[in-house]
C-alpha cells in the first residue's frame, strides 16, 4: 500500500486522517463533530435516522479504519465522510425503512388527502406516498436519486455546492442529472395515474 503522505494532497485533511489512523480519539471527534457534525445532524433529522452517527463510525472504523484508508484525497475528507453517511441513509431507505421528507407541494397534497373524512382519502394519500417513493427508487442513476433526495425532498434543501462536493460532480452536471431525474419522475408518476405531477 502506498504511503498516505504520498497519495493525499490536502495537508490539513491528510494530517487529520493520519492522526485518526494513529489512534487519536480527538482527531475522530474533530472529523465527526467538528467538520461533519452539522451535516450529520441534518441527515439524522431529514432521514429520521437517529443511529446514523454511530453506524457511520462503526462502518468507517471496522477492520482498522479500512474504509478511511480508501479516501483518495481528491476532495475534502469531510465531503467523503458525508457521502458515506448519505450512502448509509440510502441503504436504510432501500431496506424498506421509511423516508419521510418529500417535495413541499406533493407533501401538502398528501396531507390534505390524509386529513380527509373517510378511509378512501387516507388510502389515496398513502398510495401516493408509496408511488412517489417507488418512482424515486426506480431512477436508473444512483446520483439522480441522491440529488432528488437532497435538493427536492428535504426541507430546507441542501446547497448546490454541498451536493456537488458530496457527489464529486460539477454544478452543470448536477443540474443536468436533476432535470433528467425530474422528467423521469414526472413520466413515472403520470403512468401511475397522477395528474399535474
Amino acid at each position: 500500500m502506498a504511503d498516505l503522505n504520498e497519495t493525499l494532497p490536502q495537508s490539513n485533511d491528510l494530517a487529520l486522517v493520519n492522526r485518526i489512523l494513529d489512534g487519536n480519539p480527538e482527531a475522530v471527534r474533530e472529523l465527526f463533530i467538528g467538520k461533519c457534525g452539522e451535516r450529520l445532524a441534518y441527515l439524522v433529522r431529514r432521514f429520521d435516522y437517529e443511529d446514523l452517527p454511530q453506524e457511520l463510525f462503526l462502518s468507517i472504523r471496522e477492520e482498522n479504519w479500512r474504509r478511511l484508508r480508501t479516501w483518495s484525497g481528491s476532495g475534502p475528507v469531510a465531503a467523503w465522510l458525508c457521502r458515506a453517511a448519505v450512502n448509509l441513509c440510502v441503504e436504510k431507505t432501500r431496506k424498506g425503512k421509511r423516508f419521510v421528507f418529500m417535495e413541499p407541494q406533493i407533501l401538502e397534497n398528501l396531507r390534505n388527502a390524509d386529513a380527509g373524512e373517510n378511509a378512501e382519502d387516507i388510502e389515496i394519500g398513502q398510495a401516493k406516498r408509496g408511488d412517489l417513493m417507488k418512482a424515486i427508487e426506480s431512477l436508473r442513476d444512483e446520483r439522480q436519486m441522491q440529488i432528488i433526495r437532497l435538493t427536492v425532498l428535504t426541507d430546507p434543501p441542501w446547497e448546490v455546492k454541498a451536493v456537488c462536493d458530496l457527489l464529486r460532480i460539477t454544478e452543470n452536471h448536477l443540474y443536468q442529472l436533476k432535470r433528467r431525474a425530474l422528467n423521469e419522475l414526472k413520466k413515472l408518476l403520470m403512468e401511475r395515474g397522477w395528474r399535474n405531477a
